[in-house]
């Protein structure tokens, strides 16, 4: 991801980019989980007995 998009023009400092970087970031996060859980829904996945 480029920096610019969530620094100050110094790349020292969040900027105002920060906050919607985080929640699309944060959303990627909870649909790659879902998918990851929805892998085993159709039984080709045998679950660990674990």
């Amino acid at each position: 991801m480029c920096r610019s998009t969530y620094l100050d023009d110094r790349m020292a400092e969040p900027s105002a980019g920060l906050g919607p970087m985080a929640k699309m970031l944060a959303g990627l996060v909870r649909e790659l989980g879902a998918e990851t859980a929805r892998l085993g829904d159709d039984g080709r996945f045998a679950q660990a007995a674990e």
